[in-house]
């Protein structure tokens, strides 16, 4: 009995011997040995990659990619190339500040400031053609903000419409400058408030500049001119302080569409009306006037007195006849007609002038 039971002692002692004589290389093996992730870790330092297979895949394979084929960058890094679980290199660029992104097929680098940029650079954009910046959609609007609190400065509206600070809180100047060329292409400016321009300003062709409410409207500054090639309509009062000069040869004042004739005076028709030229018996108020030869007679008729009315003034004189005078004795207003009797017989010359009277 002793010796079965020394013989199972040492038979014990050996098995626990194996076991210990084994540890080492069970160690090595990282148990357990299946596993959902791969960690590769360098042989110095705590430098390490991980790759895990996803809990929701049951199968999935990881290939890894070749050899680092050497590049410009100073390093670089693997990704996914597609959906089997593929991975590849791509170096770093040389340049600072590039950015990456995804063309579809591969892993890019781009230069933020550079013509391949897909968005705009805060630097801008060496762009080869026509860019855009904007939306392409029916609806929304830009608008464009500054200041620590985002305020609004301008808006672009979907219509096309542009407000520029149209809150008078977030209002500012707005300055164009003086070397430069403004192109305003349409019919009518609409300038509501007070507004100054200052400087020699040109406008061409037909612009209306407008104003609503009543706040006054300055344009120029003392010593300034303004030059218009075209017309410059102007719906409203005008009021002009020092001379107004119609410069050169051909620069008619124009009223009521016309420009009168030689030696027309310009006659006000009214508070409500627009001024007319007049020759100038008519701004006078002589309707007519002139001188009649008279042979042997008692009487004579002046016809086509234009606008003859009841009120009229009529004088009548006449030459180289002493003792005899003139009267008018009658008219008819629908006719323009009226009727000079002489106190005797007469010969001569008779004057007549008829006063519009107002």
């Amino acid at each position: 009995m002793r010796s079965t039971t020394l013989l199972a002692h040492l038979w014990r002692v050996s098995i626990l011997a194996v076991a210990l004589l084994a540890l080492p290389q069970l160690a090595s093996a990282q148990l357990p040995l299946e596993t959902k992730s791969l960690r590769i870790q360098a042989q110095t330092g705590s430098n390490s990659v991980t790759l895990t297979t996803p809990a929701a895949v049951t199968s999935y394979s990881i290939t890894l990619p070749g050899a680092l084929v050497p590049g410009n960058g100073p390093g670089a890094f693997m990704y996914t190339n597609d959906a089997t679980g593929g991975l590849s290199w791509t170096n770093f660029p040389t340049a600072a500040g590039w950015s990456v992104r995804w063309d579809g097929t591969n892993v890019v680098w781009f230069d933020p400031n550079g013509a391949d940029n897909p968005n705009w650079s805060l630097n801008g954009n060496a762009i080869a053609a026509a860019g855009r910046l904007g939306t392409t959609t029916a609806a929304g609007s830009i608008n464009i903000v500054t200041g620590l609190t985002g305020l609004t400065r301008m808006t672009v509206e979907a219509n096309g419409d542009i407000n520029i600070a149209t809150d008078a809180a977030n209002g500012g100047n707005v300055t164009i400058g003086n070397d430069n060329a403004v192109n305003v292409n349409g019919t009518t400016i609409g300038i509501t408030g007070a507004t100054t321009v200052t400087g020699a300003t040109t406008v061409t062709g037909v612009t209306n500049i407008n104003t609503t409410g009543t706040a006054a409207t300055t344009i120029g500054a003392t010593g300034s001119s303004i030059t218009t090639v075209g017309s410059l309509g102007h719906t409203g009062t005008s009021s002009f302080t020092g001379a107004v000069t119609l410069a050169g040869a051909t620069s008619p004042l124009v009223a009521n569409t016309g420009a009168g004739d030689i030696g027309d005076v310009l006659v006000s028709a009214g508070g409500t009306a627009t001024p007319e030229w007049q020759d100038l018996n008519q701004a006078l108020g002589i309707r007519k006037a002139g001188k009649i030869t008279v042979t042997a007679a008692t009487n004579i008729d002046v016809t086509t007195v234009t606008g003859l009315t009841a009120s009229d003034a009529i004088i009548v004189t006449v030459e180289g006849a002493a003792g005899v005078a003139a009267s008018v004795f009658s008219r008819n207003v629908g006719t323009g007609a009226f009727n000079v009797r002489f106190s005797g017989e007469y010969t001569g010359e008779m004057n007549y002038m008829v006063i519009k009277v107002y």
